[in-house]
């Protein structure tokens, strides 16, 4: 056990009301940064841009914390650099989509286990594509076209005390040379894990309260249903198409 493995297993996540008022250091912040573009990405071209919020423009977001990192696709960087040299890039297809996002989660990643290794509390989200794009490429001054905002990743500091989130058993998450087909022996267990309020595997333990035999019936039934609506995925590949990245 080193302390990087000890912060990674060690990640939490904090709920946005349960950010305080205290300031982030910049000497961190640019620790972060270095940390940050460190990361391994396709062909070490970096199709990303990451854009940093105050408290006050994030607040106008919605978005909590001290320093909200803003997570793009960018296309156009490397659009603009053929273009100069007389070169075409053609960026248009899932596949450059996919591998851009690929490196944005991994750079996420990076940022979060920077941040919490620093002592500063975090919360990744995907509320900037979910209802907050048009105000997103206003208030940021995003290109229209070739750069689309993916994630944000909220940091600051909490009062409240956070234990990190359990897992179900990794046999069922690992597997040795080819894929095991889950038997109903093994998706009972999973069940049973997860309704297991001591293993914290659940977004919320008051399930039961509401009605639910079971915490995936509260999570299909409920949860599952109000998150990535089929409407709200058809807007954003609307929105992607626009902004010419898919």
């Amino acid at each position: 056990m080193n302390e990087i493995i000890r912060t990674i297993q060690e990640l939490r996540t904090t709920r946005k009301s349960e950010f305080n008022s205290e300031k982030i250091d910049d000497m961190k912040i640019d620790i972060i940064k270095q940390t940050m573009t460190q990361t391994s990405n396709a062909s070490n071209r970096q199709s990303y841009s990451v854009i940093v919020l105050d408290r006050n423009n994030a607040k106008e977001l919605g978005l909590p914390g001290d320093k909200v990192f803003i997570f793009c696709i960018d296309f156009l960087r490397l659009r603009k650099c053929a273009e100069v040299i007389g070169c075409e890039f053609d960026s248009q297809y899932f596949m450059q989509y996919t591998t851009s996002l690929i490196d944005v989660s991994l750079m996420v990643q990076s940022a979060v286990i920077s941040a919490q290794s620093l002592g500063i509390e975090t919360l990744i989200t995907n509320e900037i594509y979910h209802n907050k794009l048009d105000n997103a490429f206003k208030q940021l001054n995003l290109p229209k076209e070739y750069v689309f905002p993916i994630i944000a990743v909220s940091m600051g500091y909490s009062d409240v005390e956070k234990e990190p989130k359990g897992r179900i058993d990794d046999k069922f998450v690992f597997f040795d040379n080819q894929y095991k087909n889950y038997t109903e022996e093994d998706i009972r267990a999973i069940v049973k894990e997860t309704d297991d309020k001591q293993n914290k595997i659940g977004l919320i333990d008051k399930w039961d309260t509401m009605g639910f035999d079971h915490y995936y019936e509260w999570f299909y039934e409920k949860w599952s249903k109000a998150i990535g609506t089929k409407t709200e995925s058809e807007h954003l590949e609307e929105m992607l198409k626009r902004s010419k990245i898919i």
